[in-house]
């Protein structure tokens, strides 16, 4: 009878929500640690090997874990940021992060004006841009 077949999976409401909550976990883990790393690879190649795995294991262990650090502190204030307006209520903190961005920009042009005298509008409208987006991780 089809009252003794059993579903090979068991999905009930509990386990989606379970399982959905462990993947999110697992994604921000590995995106964090993904981040960091790129983030610290930078940096050693901009100390041009003083910080390579052979030569300095110790300093590129704690350069990764001064960057997880880093990235854990800004994603945790984010996340205190969107508590502030409320449940459900993401947008107060985009329009905020969005007025930084612009309020970097603006900075930042007003600061190397004089060094983007010779480069063109849309050359110093992507600088600006991405240094205004930057400034969002420090």
């Amino acid at each position: 009878s089809f009252g003794s077949v059993k579903p090979m999976w068991n999905l009930t409401v509990d386990n989606l929500i379970g399982s959905i909550s462990q993947m999110q976990l697992w994604s921000v883990l590995s995106s964090m640690l993904s981040l960091a790393w790129s983030f610290g690879f930078y940096q050693a190649v901009k100390k041009q090997g003083a910080l390579d795995f052979r030569a300095n294991p110790v300093g590129r262990l704690l350069l990764l874990i001064s960057n997880i650090l880093q990235i854990s502190s800004r994603l945790l204030l984010l996340v205190l940021l969107a508590y502030c307006f409320g449940p459900g209520e993401f947008w107060p903190m985009f329009v905020l992060l969005f007025l930084h961005v612009v309020m970097m920009a603006c900075s930042y042009f007003i600061s190397y004006r004089q060094e983007m005298g010779q480069k063109t509008w849309k050359s110093c409208f992507y600088q600006c841009l991405l240094n205004g987006i930057s400034n969002i991780y420090l």
